[in-house]
């Protein structure tokens, strides 16, 4: 085929053409390359987020708990829940308290769902704890791995006031509501 001898509207539409499929070719690329972005910002939105924190809540005695949470919007399973050994060996009221971290692997949270662990972190320098939590989604069967580091000495001697009734039962009414209050907050 000789250019030359072409006409101009025929070397126009063959241009077009070529145009053409240029720019369809290139819509294809940014159509893939936007649904990649909007699966990584769905995947973002809807997964679990379980992580684990320690709190305390006074009532009439102080109570210390490690808190496991899922903040997401689907349910996570843990697959392997690693925390430091050495709170197997601090005193507790009940014995099986030193034993309930090895009951977390395999544990479902739903959407907003929470575990609280009751445990007393004695006077122990540092009260510094690193837990490791790796779980996946039921949603889309995605892994993830969270690393937490608790310092629980900096929740444990945060004190806390309460108003006083001469009546004991309304004291821990009054305890109670004001606990309720300062966890809503």
């Amino acid at each position: 085929m000789d250019i030359s001898n072409m006409d101009i509207s025929t070397i126009v539409n063959i241009v077009l053409a070529i145009l053409s499929f240029i720019l369809a070719a290139l819509s294809i690329v940014l159509v893939i390359i936007t649904l990649r972005q909007n699966n990584k910002i769905l995947e973002a939105a809807n997964r679990p987020y379980i992580t684990i924190f320690f709190d305390a809540i006074t009532v009439n005695n102080c109570q210390n708990y490690f808190i496991l949470k899922n903040f997401g919007n689907t349910s996570g399973t843990i697959n392997k829940f690693i925390y430091p050994t050495e709170l197997k060996t601090f005193p507790q009221k009940n014995p099986i308290m030193n034993e309930q971290f090895d009951c977390i692997e395999n544990m479902v949270l739903a959407p907003g769902q929470s575990r609280l662990f009751p445990f007393d972190i004695p006077d122990h320098d540092p009260a510094v704890f690193s837990f490791e939590i790796t779980y996946h989604s039921n949603f889309s069967k995605n892994t993830y791995v969270e690393t937490v580091t608790i310092d629980a000495k900096s929740i444990n001697h945060i004190p806390v006031s309460r108003p006083y009734s001469s009546k004991s039962a309304d004291n821990n009414l009054i305890n109670v509501l004001v606990e309720i209050a300062e966890k809503m907050i």
